[in-house]
C-alpha cells in the first residue's frame, strides 16, 4: 500500500509505543476507519487505519504531530 510504503523509514526506526489510542470509528460506506493517537517519549503519530467489509485493509496512513 503507497501509505504504507511511504512510512517506512519512520516505521523502521520507532520503538515499542507507550500508549495507543483510539480516537473514533468513522464509517465511510462499507468501509470502516479507525484513527489511532499512538504515543511515544519523542513523538505522537495518527494513524489511521480503514478496513473494507472484506476485512481487508482499504486505508492507511500515518503523520506526526506536534507534541502536547
Amino acid at each position: 500500500m503507497q501509505g504504507y510504503e511511504e512510512s517506512g523509514p519512520l516505521l523502521h526506526k520507532l520503538v515499542s509505543p507507550d500508549r495507543m489510542d483510539l480516537v473514533a470509528r468513522r464509517e465511510f460506506g462499507d468501509d470502516v476507519l479507525y484513527p489511532y493517537l499512538v504515543r511515544y517519549p519523542q513523538r505522537t503519530l495518527e494513524v489511521a487505519l480503514g478496513l473494507a467489509s472484506d476485512r481487508r485493509i482499504s486505508h492507511f496512513s500515518l503523520r506526526q504531530t506536534e507534541r502536547e
